[in-house]
């Protein structure tokens, strides 16, 4: 797995926190920009399934860094994240898996 694509993920995974009440839109963005980068630097097989592991890890990383007391609040944040992008995997794996690119 290429470290390049931890950009294109993290990308849309720092919108994804933010956001309050309905997130299925997000889903939208994450394939827009996943469809971008495919468009200008191939995602092989190997970096659509990692994806969804890379998103993932960016909101592991973000729960660990955020792991004090006066920080509480945003790793709690951070983990009802990564609760919801668990609860979608399927769909988020299925969305990387589907970025074509496009032939002009």
């Amino acid at each position: 797995m290429n470290a390049r694509l931890f950009d294109p993920v993290y990308c849309p995974t720092a919108f994804l926190s933010k956001i309050r009440g309905d997130r299925a839109p997000w889903l939208g963005l994450l394939a827009e920009i996943m469809r971008g980068y495919d468009r200008a630097a191939r995602l092989t097989g190997a970096k659509k399934r990692a994806v969804f592991w890379v998103i993932y890890s960016v909101q592991l990383i973000f729960i660990a860094y955020f792991d004090a007391p006066e920080h509480a609040r945003l790793a709690q944040s951070n983990a009802e994240t990564l609760r919801w992008v668990w609860a979608r995997r399927r769909e988020i794996e299925n969305l990387a898996n589907s970025c074509k690119k496009e032939i002009l």
